[in-house]
């Protein structure tokens, strides 16, 4: 009787350590899957995930390219701060700017040996880059060519600054009495089909302000002519005019 009762004890003691085995194996496999189910990697990404990879995404995405409407077709008149902000850079033309009073000589660069573009931009930002020439020979191919070839190097100048919004303003018509060998309405013509032609290739702006300075004889009027080959103060007048009614600038 005595063995017996051990016996049966032992085998109370066995099953419920068998039992107690069993439920902790149990709840531990519970808590398991119930700790997967708040694991952020086995569901919904971790908050900010989606934005950091489309933020990624965007910055391998290509800068769109430049669209330009060659001429620049009329516009919403520039504020006096965008026309402060601009840098004239071209031929002595650009000079007569300043000297009429409407820009400071910060905003003039006569290009010359001793000009350099690159320490001008260098020195602050501007708005944009307005580019003035006036070519003094150009009756020959070639050297309407190395015209073209000068102004592609001063562009290609701006461009490796930084990326500025640039102008060409065409070449304006001359008087009867500054043509020449050299240099004839005729050429000038020439120039600019191809300067236009130059700017929406290279997607450069277009200022077609020779058509607007000619008379009905296809010449410089006279009333943009100050008498001694250069122009008037009515001529700077007009050519701020249209540069202030002529820019790439969207209304808001």
């Amino acid at each position: 009787m005595y063995y017996g009762k051990k016996k049966t004890g032992l085998r109370f003691r066995l099953s419920f350590v068998l039992l107690f085995v069993a439920a902790s194996f149990i709840g531990c496999f519970v808590m398991y899957m119930k700790g997967g189910d708040d694991d952020p990697l086995a569901g919904e990404p971790v908050p900010g995930m989606m934005e950091h990879i489309i933020g990624e995404e965007k910055e391998t995405e290509p800068v769109p390219e430049l669209h330009v409407d060659n001429p620049v077709p009329l516009s919403v008149r520039a504020a006096d701060g965008y026309m402060n902000n601009i840098l004239y850079v071209g031929d002595p033309i650009v000079s007569g700017i300043f000297s009429n009073g409407f820009c400071s000589s910060g905003n003039v660069l006569v290009l010359s040996e001793d000009a350099d573009i690159e320490e001008t931009l260098s020195i602050r930002s501007y708005a944009a880059v307005y580019l003035m020439f006036t070519p003094t020979n150009i009756h020959e191919e070639k050297d309407r060519d190395a015209f073209l070839s000068r102004v592609s190097t001063v562009v290609d100048k701006i461009r490796s600054c930084r990326r500025y919004d640039i102008y060409i303003v065409s070449v304006l018509p001359v008087s009867a009495d500054s043509e020449g060998d050299g240099l004839v309405n005729a050429d000038i013509d020439k120039v600019n089909s191809a300067l236009l032609a130059y700017c929406n290739d290279a997607r450069v702006y277009y200022i077609d302000e020779n058509t607007y300075f000619k008379g009905s004889d296809g010449r410089l009027r006279s009333s943009y002519s100050d008498g001694k080959g250069g122009l008037s103060e009515q001529a700077y007048n007009a050519c701020i005019e249209m540069i202030r009614t002529h820019t790439a600038i969207k209304e808001r």
